[in-house]
């Protein structure tokens, strides 16, 4: 395990799928940290211009809610939690095949959460017109 979050900021980046890493604060808040490049370039959001934020400090009002619902069931319920949905990430409209990983800290309390972010616009696009 990384014994910081550098570390584990350099880690995300060996990931090749869009990869991000949130922290709670003290508040209970869920924070951006960083997204790793392969995010960064599907998105088209650098790490600097969302670290530290809320969701509803940087997306419009609908995605921050969706975004923010997602990521408390993972903290709340202390679990991985795996979900499709669509979202316009400020790029474009895309389908997303999400899972959040809770991150604990020594005595098991929730402190961030690592997400895996599968790009499956081309996939539903493909079945909506089959269907």
């Amino acid at each position: 395990m990384p014994s910081s979050l550098a570390d584990m900021e350099k880690l995300i980046d060996q990931i090749a799928l869009p990869t991000f890493l949130l922290l709670v604060d003290d508040g209970g808040d869920i924070r951006f940290q960083a997204l790793n490049k392969a995010h960064v370039d599907a998105i088209g959001i650098e790490t600097e211009a969302i670290r530290g934020k809320t969701p509803a400090e940087f997306f419009p009002p609908r995605v921050a809610e969706t975004l923010l619902a997602n990521y408390t069931i993972c903290v709340q319920e202390n679990r991985s939690y795996r979900y499709e949905e669509v979202l316009n990430l400020l790029s474009s409209e895309r389908w997303w095949d999400t899972t959040l990983s809770p991150l604990r800290d020594d005595d098991g309390r929730v402190i961030g959460v690592l997400g895996i972010a599968l790009d499956i616009t081309e996939a539903r696009s493909r079945e909506l017109k089959a269907a």
